[in-house]
C-alpha cells in the first residue's frame, strides 16, 4: 500500500512538472565533445602552470573544471589558485571536490583526485592567514565594516576572518565616524586589526578671521607724489641756486648786463619748477594722509589710482591717470 502511494505521489509530481522540467532536473552529463575540450584545456593549463603563466593556467583550469565539475579537474584547479596565491578559493575549490557525490564504479583517476584534493585542503588549512577585526570607540555599534571594499557580515567582526596573503584595508563607518587600517599578512599567520571608531566633534562656529590692513591704492599714489615732487623740487632748486650763483658775479649792485638775461631767465624757470614740486609733494603728502583713512576692499581695487603715474620735467610736472 505505501509503495503504491509513493508510486502515485512521484507520479503526480512528474505529472505537474511535465517531461522538460523531469529532465531539466537531471543534470545532463558533458558531452563527448565538451569532454574533449576539458581534457586539452587541462593539458594547456597544466602547461601554462609550469611555465610561470599563472594567469593563462587559471583561466583553462577554470574552463575545464566548469565544463566538467568532476574531482580530477577541480583538484587541478585548486593547485593552480593556490600557486596564484588564491588560498582562500583553492581551499574552496578542493573542499568543493569533497562534496561531489561518488560514482559506485569510479575511475582511478577520480579516486586519485579525492585523495589529493584531501591532502591539499589539510595543507590549505594551515597556510590560510586570518584577521580578528575588533571595533572599539563611541561609534562602534551598528559600524559597517569592509574588508578591500567587500562588506563583512556583523557576526564575522571579532573571529578570525580568512584572507589571501598580501596587504588588505578594512575599513569601518558608522555616519560620519570613519576608522581605517592597513595590514599585512603572510602565510599561516594570525593578526588583529584594532579600530577606533568615535564621532567627530560638532562642527563648531569658524574663528572670525582677523583681517589684515590692506591700504587703500591711492596711498601709494600720495607716497609716489611725495615723493618725486621732493626728488624733482630738490634737484630744480639746486640748478636754480647754481644758475644764480653764476650770474650773481656778473651783476654788481643787481644790475645785469643783457648776455645774462638767459641764465637768469633759466634760474628763473628753475625755480619756478622746484616751488611747483614741492607744492606737488604737499598735495601728495595730503593724499597720503586722507587716503589712510579711505575705506578699500583689496579684491576691488581702484584701477584709476593703480594707473597713476607721474610726468617730472625741467619746466614743469603732470599727473596722468589710465582707466
Amino acid at each position: 500500500m505505501k509503495r503504491t502511494l509513493v508510486a502515485a505521489t512521484i507520479g503526480a509530481a512528474a505529472a505537474a512538472l511535465g517531461p522538460g522540467d523531469v529532465a531539466r532536473a537531471q543534470p545532463e552529463p558533458p558531452s563527448a565533445a565538451e569532454k574533449a575540450t576539458a581534457r586539452e584545456l587541462v593539458k594547456t593549463g597544466r602547461k601554462k602552470l609550469g611555465r610561470g603563466d599563472i594567469d593563462g593556467a587559471l583561466a583553462d583550469l577554470t574552463a575545464a573544471d566548469e565544463l566538467m565539475g568532476v574531482p580530477s579537474t577541480g583538484v587541478e584547479l585548486g593547485k593552480a589558485q593556490a600557486r596564484a596565491g588564491m588560498l582562500v578559493e583553492a581551499l574552496d575549490t578542493v573542499l568543493a571536490v569533497g562534496r561531489i557525490p561518488r560514482r559506485r564504479y569510479e575511475p582511478a583517476a577520480f579516486v586519485r583526485a579525492r585523495a589529493e584534493a584531501e591532502a591539499t585542503a589539510r595543507d590549505l588549512s594551515d597556510r590560510v592567514p586570518s584577521v580578528r577585526i575588533r571595533l572599539s570607540g563611541t561609534a562602534r555599534d551598528g559600524a559597517e565594516v569592509t574588508v578591500d571594499g567587500k562588506p563583512l557580515a556583523p557576526e564575522l567582526i571579532g573571529v578570525a576572518y580568512k584572507l589571501n596573503p598580501g596587504a588588505h584595508e578594512v575599513v569601518a563607518r558608522n555616519g560620519r565616524a570613519v576608522a581605517r587600517a592597513q595590514i599585512t599578512v603572510d602565510e599561516g599567520e594570525a593578526r588583529e586589526a584594532s579600530l577606533v571608531l568615535d564621532l567627530p566633534p560638532p562642527d563648531a562656529a569658524p574663528p572670525a578671521s582677523a583681517r589684515t590692513w590692506t591700504p587703500h591704492p591711492l596711498v601709494w599714489v600720495g607716497v609716489g607724489l611725495s615723493g618725486a615732487g621732493l626728488l624733482a623740487g630738490t634737484v630744480t632748486g639746486a640748478l636754480a641756486l647754481d644758475r644764480n650763483a653764476t650770474v650773481a658775479p656778473q651783476c654788481p649792485d643787481r644790475v645785469c648786463p643783457p648776455e645774462t638775461f638767459d641764465d637768469l631767465r633759466e634760474a628763473r624757470t628753475l625755480g619756478d619748477t622746484s616751488t611747483a614740486m614741492f607744492v606737488v609733494a604737499g598735495v601728495g603728502a595730503a593724499i597720503t594722509v586722507v587716503a589712510l583713512f579711505l575705506p578699500y576692499d583689496d579684491e576691488s581695487e581702484d584701477e584709476a589710482a593703480r594707473g597713476a603715474t607721474l610726468a617730472v620735467g625741467l619746466t614743469g610736472a603732470a599727473i596722468r591717470f589710465g582707466f
